[in-house]
């Protein structure tokens, strides 16, 4: 709805990156692909060059296409990843931190079922979710100190429980 109503260009930087290694990595690809599919198999995060470099070539192809506001969901995951990113790419101009309860993240992580994931299941939601709360501080402490973030405080979402 944001997005929409101040033409926004919403990228889901996980989806984009699900795009990117829909087909199987092999021999004829490159580095850069064989890297995102060995991540995106294992659920870890791509090494801050490999996801600058993803980043920068969208990014210009959103602005060929006269996109010029463009809203990253799921970025920067790690502090190095926002401060290289404004270093090499861009100014990060605003940061939204929707803070949400780990019940719900935990319903919504087990009930997306993707393509292409050796083990979406409970265990790895705690290891995700771990790496979540170690990283997460560090971004939102130093987006706060330069001023650019903006919090949403919890809201009771609600879990849709199987009966």
């Amino acid at each position: 709805m944001l997005c929409q109503e101040r033409d926004i260009v919403h990228l889901s930087v996980g989806d984009h990156l699900r795009e990117i290694g829909q087909h199987t990595a092999n021999e004829n690809d490159d580095e850069e692909h064989r890297t995102i599919c060995q991540h995106l198999r294992q659920g870890t995060l791509l090494p801050v060059d490999t996801i600058l470099s993803i980043l920068t070539h969208k990014l210009d192809h959103e602005q060929t296409q006269g996109h010029d506001n463009i809203l990253l969901d799921g970025f920067p995951r790690r502090l190095t990843q926002g401060v290289e990113f404004e270093r090499q790419v861009d100014d990060i101009h605003l940061v939204i931190h929707v803070q949400c309860p780990k019940e719900v993240a935990r319903e919504r992580y087990l009930s997306r079922h993707l393509p292409g994931r050796l083990e979406d299941d409970g265990a790895m939601f705690e290891q995700r979710y771990a790496e979540f709360e170690r990283e997460n501080a560090a971004i939102v402490a130093h987006y706060r100190a330069v001023d650019k973030l903006i919090e949403v405080p919890k809201i009771r979402f609600p879990i849709n429980k199987k009966r």
